[in-house]
């Protein structure tokens, strides 16, 4: 018995951390992320997903000429204002916010000929 309790107390974060980590997985692949009763679920990403987007992101700031590395500060700021709170209120909602925001980001993207001159 003590053995078991031992066993429970010393497996309890890692059982917490699976269970995290299911909580915010269940609409992963989903069309939606409604659930019929408990609304809006966020995902978040395993380890490896926020590891594989982070060398992504710093590959991409790097080969685009961005100082990441010396104004990180001023960068982290700047995702904020590229990445708005999108509704959640309804898929319909959160789907034309989403496509307002690439179609803006398009937009800008188009104006990079511009920028550098």
């Amino acid at each position: 018995a003590l053995l078991g309790a031992l066993w429970q107390l010393l497996t309890k974060p890692i059982y917490s951390r699976i269970h995290e980590l299911i909580q915010g997985r269940r609409t992963v692949g989903l069309h939606t992320g409604l659930l019929a009763t408990e609304g809006w679920q966020d995902e978040y990403g395993t380890p490896q997903e926020v590891r594989a987007l982070g060398e992504f992101v710093a590959t991409l700031l790097t080969t685009r000429h961005y100082r990441w590395v010396t104004y990180n500060r001023q960068l982290q700021n700047c995702l904020s204002d590229f990445f708005p709170h999108l509704p959640v209120e309804s898929e319909e909602a959160h789907r034309e916010a989403y496509n307002r925001v690439r179609e803006h980001a398009r937009y800008c993207a188009s104006l990079s000929p511009l920028l550098v001159q």
